[in-house]
């Protein structure tokens, strides 16, 4: 229950960016914004909001500078979309983009987990009508390629207080060879917290032997004397439990994830 406790919380971020098209005659403006704002949608809908934020295209702009910076990053990402997602500072990223096969139309949209770098999901579609057709397999493909996120691992968050073991700062020199991935950090939290409190149960333990030679040696106030050795008792096996607890969450975070 701690690890599942531990393993709810902070959302993804999904940058959703413009949809491009290079090709000539060029599509037009509005009708780009609007295949980008109905994939928005379709994200929204079909991802579940505990684990999942859908950036807006304000929040995109404000990390990129500006619009004409956005829309000039968006017509050069091709090839390399993981790149401008950490430049946002997006988990995922997504977009479309409309080409020309023959006289028809086509569109290809992919989705990218920034960290890794690994396609998560795309599609291709073509439309020998017009923009109609491209907007018709949006809606159709769309939410499958979205429903892929909800096999990849549950978001990592780092409860309050736990938060406070881990380091604050980190040489840049030593930083690069540290992991990256939450997970590790929050299993060596947990690993910490579950040293510390078996670390404090066998201080306890000890304590319970000397409250209980303290006890033997009593010639009055017996009751005194035996509720200090159950005190002591009780904070032993506390902390023991906490601990194993901790402990057995950290070496379940190392293993899963």
């Amino acid at each position: 229950m701690l690890l599942a406790f531990v393993a709810y919380g902070q959302q993804k971020r999904i940058a959703i960016i413009n949809t491009v098209d290079d090709g000539e005659p060029p599509i037009g403006h509005s009708e780009l914004s609007h295949l980008t704002d109905r994939l928005r949608e379709i994200a929204v809908k079909n991802l579940p909001e505990r684990n999942y934020a859908v950036m807006t295209q304000q929040s995109i702009v404000a990390f990129l500078g500006s619009q004409e910076d956005m829309v000039r990053k968006c017509k050069e990402s091709e090839g390399c979309l993981a790149k401008l997602g950490r430049e946002i500072s997006a988990d995922y990223i997504c977009q479309g983009r409309i080409g020309r096969f023959g006289k028809n139309l086509t569109i290809k949209v992919e989705l990218y987990n920034v960290q890794s770098g690994n396609l998560v999901g795309s599609f291709t579609d073509e439309s020998s009508k017009d923009i109609y057709g491209l907007l018709s397999a949006i809606n159709n493909k769309a939410p499958a390629m979205f429903d892929k996120l909800g096999t990849e691992p549950a978001p990592i968050s780092i409860p309050d207080g736990i938060s406070d073991l881990l380091p604050k700062k980190i040489d840049p020199q030593v930083k690069k060879y540290l992991p990256s991935d939450k997970s590790f950090w929050v299993a060596l939290a947990l690993d910490i917290a579950g040293t510390a409190f078996v670390g404090y149960g066998i201080y306890k333990n000890n304590e319970v032997k000397d409250r209980h030679n303290e006890y033997s040696d009593l010639r009055s106030d017996f009751g005194n004397g035996w509720e200090k050795v159950e005190d002591a008792k009780t904070a032993r096996n506390v902390s023991f439990a906490l601990g194993g607890a901790f402990l057995a969450a950290g070496i379940g975070v190392h293993i899963w994830f």
